[in-house]
């Protein structure tokens, strides 16, 4: 069909596209290792329970060492190492509550306590703040 139209369209120097590879080869020669256990050498899964152990977040930690947050929670307890859980005080949720009904989006709120947008969401949720839709109206 591409060849139809090339041959037989008025407009002129139509742009070729790639012929399809029928040799069904992988484009690069050696494997992707999927398990992070296995990407990570000792020592960094080591450094990594280190670094946790001393309070960087699991997120950080992610980025850090180029795997996933579930990959790097997963390690973690593998290793035996404690994971704490990062819920809001009941001070935090005033004050998240308070920042939100003056205005601030829930981004906002989040990066003013240190917690992800989705954290706050659903800690007000859960105190029974009305929250505004997506464009700032209230539902």
């Amino acid at each position: 069909m591409v060849e139809l139209l090339g041959r037989y369209s008025k407009l002129p120097n139509l742009p070729q596209l790639p012929q399809y590879n029928t040799n069904h080869t992988r484009p690069y020669a050696t494997s992707h290792v999927h398990a992070a256990r296995r990407r990570l050498a000792p020592e960094a899964a080591q450094q990594l329970s280190t670094d946790y152990l001393a309070g960087m977040p699991s997120t950080q930690l992610a980025k850090q060492y180029g795997i996933s947050k579930g990959a790097v929670l997963r390690l973690l307890r593998e290793r035996g190492t404690p994971i704490r859980r990062q819920s809001m005080t009941a001070a935090e949720i005033e004050q998240a509550t308070e920042l939100y009904q003056a205005g601030n989006s829930l981004a906002a709120v989040g990066s003013k306590l240190g917690y992800d947008h989705g954290a706050i969401h659903r800690a007000l949720r859960q105190a029974g703040v009305a929250l505004r839709d997506s464009h700032g109206r209230e539902r």
